[in-house]
């Protein structure tokens, strides 16, 4: 029982080392600009599983049209 609990660990630790792996290689592929379209399915699939949803507007806005 002991033997299939760290089995078990060592198998979800694995696990969670390869993702870190992945997203690790991911964002240094990314070059660190998320204002545009991910450059690969690699880079894509890394801003969905953490979270980084960056949009720039469609039109730069200017400081004296902001609407103030």
């Amino acid at each position: 029982m002991i033997d299939l609990a760290m089995l078990l660990g060592a198998f979800l630790v694995g696990v969670a080392a390869g993702l870190l792996l992945l997203l690790r290689i991911a964002d240094a592929r990314e070059g660190h600009n998320l204002r545009a379209e991910p450059p690969t399915r690699v880079a894509a699939a890394a801003r969905r599983m953490t979270g980084l949803y960056v949009q720039a507007p469609a039109t730069p806005v200017r400081p004296e049209d902001d609407g103030r």
